[in-house]
């Protein structure tokens, strides 16, 4: 009982993680859809990051005494120049983390799902191994059947194979002797004893009998459905 319930509890783990895992990956890769840098591939994407790091590294050189105005607009737009490697950088950067996180939750989905795969099989074998202790517990069923067959054969004192005459001759004799009429003036102990043994007798004929046709059956009922007389 406590190993299911683990298994459950860790199937339900795998589940959530799966889960999360697949939603993660699915939002990482719908918002990157967007990116300017998407279509680029790691090589790419590793020698932007160098140029827009240069660029930013460096930045405008401010001039020592006041710019003139043609310096003043070479300044202005060195100032811009640096501001959009500093954006592109950043979202170069955002690109790269968001690889990232795309590609540690297909792992982490992957894994999940290998995990669900060794929990089902593992309650495979569980279930195996419980089925194997119960036949060695109670046997199988045809080891069982036959072990009643024994029984009831042994009970009317005849084969396990005899065939059905054999059966019923051998039931007649028993509740023959197990008459009523034998029965008067025993103590009531006694005669509920014997009672019990007729019923006996009468199950061992219906397990002997158990592959035999329906109208046999019907016949066989019939045949005892009034108690035999004691022999004369």
């Amino acid at each position: 009982m406590g190993e299911r319930y683990g298994r459950r509890m860790m199937r339900g783990v795998a589940l959530g993680t799966l889960a999360l895992a697949a939603g993660t990956a699915l939002f990482t890769w719908y918002s990157g859809r967007g990116s300017s840098f998407a279509s680029y591939s790691e090589d790419q994407l590793r020698a932007l990051e160098l140029g827009y790091q240069q660029v930013v590294a460096l930045g405008p050189v401010e001039p020592l005494t006041a710019p003139s105005r043609k310096d003043a607009r070479s300044l202005a737009r060195a100032h811009e120049t640096t501001e959009q490697a500093a954006v592109s950088l950043s979202l170069l950067r955002d690109e790269r983390r968001r690889r990232m996180l795309f590609t540690g939750a297909l792992v982490v989905a992957a894994l999940s799902v290998l995990a669900l795969v060794a929990l089902r099989g593992r309650g495979w074998r569980g279930s195996s191994g419980e089925e194997e202790r119960l036949v060695a517990a109670l046997g199988t069923p045809g080891a069982t059947l036959a072990a009643e067959r024994a029984r009831a054969a042994k009970l009317l004192g005849i084969p396990a194979d005899a065939s059905p005459q054999a059966v019923e001759d051998a039931l007649s004799a028993g509740l023959a002797a197990r008459h009523p009429s034998r029965l008067v003036g025993l103590a009531p102990g006694l005669r509920q004893v014997a009672e019990e043994q007729r019923a006996a007798l009468i199950r061992a004929r219906d397990c002997l009998l158990a592959g035999t046709s329906a109208r046999d059956r019907r016949r066989d009922s019939g045949t005892h459905r009034a108690l035999p007389g004691p022999p004369t």
